[in-house]
């Protein structure tokens, strides 16, 4: 759990090559380690390196479906890098598998929104955002791209609310 816990700290302050190095020694520790191949996914991200993002979040999924565990991060985690590389269906499956995990995710929702808006799907990705809203009224993402999504409709009330309840929410924070 050390070496985990200080892969964390050198991933939160953007120094991915310890973080790196730290998750790999927590793997080799702990061939099994969900939650360190899931970061090192994220290291890898955050070092450009998709191909290994992708294998170590896979890598994750195998472990959590092998052992029996709902581990909802990984499947996030895959869905946003395969979203960043424009491979919307296969990033709405992961997210889809992230929703069946926790259908009370609001990020979950919020993230399969995106993937299905990108895919040209609105009302399923305006009925994603909603669930969201519903689920945590203070995800200033969800707000977000509800608000632009009423936008691109030219409801523009209801994009102003949006928006403006997106503006409060990130000043609080």
């Amino acid at each position: 759990e050390a070496t985990y816990f200080l892969g964390r700290l050198y991933y939160t302050v953007n120094r991915f090559e310890e973080a790196q190095q730290a998750f790999e020694s927590a793997i080799r520790l702990d061939s099994r380690y969900i939650k360190a191949f899931d970061n090192l996914g994220l290291t890898f991200d955050g070092l450009g390196l998709s191909e290994k993002a992708v294998e170590a979040f896979q890598k994750a999924i195998e472990l959590s479906e092998q052992m029996k565990i709902d581990s909802k991060w990984p499947y996030l985690n895959l869905g946003e890098v395969l979203l960043k590389q424009n491979l919307y269906s296969e990033s709405i499956k992961y997210f889809q598998q992230a929703v069946a995990l926790d259908p009370n995710w609001a990020k979950a929702h919020t993230c399969l929104g995106k993937a299905l808006l990108r895919e040209g799907k609105k009302e399923e990705a305006k009925s994603r955002f909603l669930t969201a809203v519903r689920l945590d009224p203070g995800s200033s993402d969800a707000h977000y791209q509800l608000g632009q999504l009423y936008r691109r409709e030219g409801n523009v009330q209801d994009a102003e609310r949006e928006l403006k309840i997106f503006q409060e929410l990130k000043q609080k924070s």
